[in-house]
C-alpha cells in the first residue's frame, strides 16, 4: 500500500515538472515570435525610411538638373594679342593685352567670373561709381582727363544698363644687351582705344588700376608704368559703354555699335582691329561684326 502511495505521488510531481517545463517553453516560443515581429517592423521602418530617402534625393536631384537647365551655361572666350613699342631712346618693349568679351553690367554672375580672372585684389567698379551725374535716364560726365577722340564735351547718353569689357595689360623691356632695374629705370607706355563705326556711335570710358588712385579715360587706356626691372603687370583695366533697352530696342540701342566696333592699339607693330563677341540679356552671345576689308 505504502508503495502504491509512493508511485501515485511520484507520478504527480513528473505531471507537474512536465507542466512546468511546457509552460516555460511556450511562453519562450511566444516571446520569440514577438521579437521576430519587431525586427521585422523595425525593418520594414528601415526599408520605409530609405525609400522615402530615394524618392527626396530623386526628386531633390530633378530640382537640381530643372535648375541647371534654367540658369545659361555662359562660357568666357578671351582675346589675348601682343605688340610693340619703342620710347625715345631706342628702348623697345612687348605689350600684351588679354580682353573678355563685352558683358551686359546686370548680369552680375558672368561678369564677377571674368574680374576673378583679372582683377587681382581690385574691387569691380559698380554702376554709381564712375561718377555719373544723372537726369530722369541720362547719364553725363564730364572729362576729367584724357584727351576726346570724336567730340568735346561731356559723354552723355540715355542709360537702362551697360557693358563693361575687363582685361589686363603687361609690359616687358625686350631691348636686347639693356636690361631695365630699379638703378636703371624706364617708363613703358601702352595705349589702346576703342573704336565704335556707326553714325551716332557710343563712346566708352575706361579704368586701369595701377596708381594709388585711378583715373578714367574717355574710349581708351593710357598707360605710363614706372618699371624698375624688365616686366611689368599683368594689371587690370575696365572698359564701360552705355546700353539702353526700350520699346523700338528690345535687344539694345548700342548693340549694333559695339558689334561693328573694335579695340585698336598703337605701337611700332600696331596689331589689326580687335573684335570681341558681346554678351547680353539672359547671356545671349552676339558676335562682332566685321567691316568688309
Amino acid at each position: 500500500m505504502k508503495n502504491k502511495k509512493l508511485i501515485i505521488a511520484v507520478c504527480s510531481l513528473f505531471v507537474v515538472a512536465l507542466s512546468v517545463v511546457i509552460t516555460v517553453v511556450v511562453i519562450n516560443n511566444h516571446k520569440s515570435k514577438s521579437i521576430v515581429k519587431n525586427d521585422t517592423s523595425e525593418l520594414q521602418t528601415t526599408n520605409q525610411t530609405q525609400s522615402d530617402l530615394t524618392t527626396t534625393t530623386q526628386d531633390n536631384t530633378s530640382t537640381t538638373e530643372q535648375t541647371t537647365e534654367e540658369v545659361p551655361n555662359v562660357s568666357i572666350e578671351w582675346t589675348e594679342f601682343s605688340y610693340e613699342t619703342e620710347d625715345n631712346d631706342g628702348y623697345t618693349y612687348l605689350i600684351t593685352v588679354k580682353l573678355s568679351p563685352w558683358i551686359l553690367y546686370s548680369e552680375t554672375d558672368i561678369i564677377n567670373e571674368a574680374w576673378s580672372v583679372v582683377g587681382k585684389d581690385h574691387s569691380l567698379p559698380t554702376f554709381d561709381s564712375w561718377g555719373f551725374k544723372k537726369n530722369e535716364n541720362q547719364y553725363w560726365k564730364p572729362y576729367s582727363s584724357g584727351t576726346p577722340r570724336f567730340n568735346a564735351g561731356s559723354w552723355t547718353y540715355a542709360m537702362s544698363d551697360m557693358y563693361y569689357c575687363v582685361g589686363n595689360v603687361s609690359i616687358k623691356n625686350t631691348t636686347e644687351g639693356w636690361d631695365i632695374s630699379s638703378n636703371s629705370t624706364r617708363t613703358g607706355k601702352a595705349q589702346m582705344v576703342f573704336q565704335p563705326t556707326n553714325s551716332f556711335p557710343a563712346q566708352t570710358i575706361a579704368k586701369v588700376f595701377y596708381k594709388s588712385s585711378t583715373d578714367s579715360w574717355w574710349n581708351g587706356i593710357d598707360v605710363s608704368a614706372k618699371m624698375t626691372s624688365n616686366n611689368w603687370g599683368p594689371v587690370p583695366f575696365v572698359f564701360i559703354a552705355p546700353e539702353n533697352f526700350s520699346p523700338n530696342s528690345p535687344n539694345g540701342e548700342y548693340l549694333e555699335n559695339l558689334q561693328t566696333g573694335y579695340f585698336e592699339a598703337f605701337g611700332i607693330n600696331d596689331p589689326e582691329p580687335i573684335y570681341v563677341d558681346i554678351i547680353g540679356k539672359n547671356g545671349e552671345k552676339f558676335s562682332p561684326i566685321k567691316e568688309k576689308e
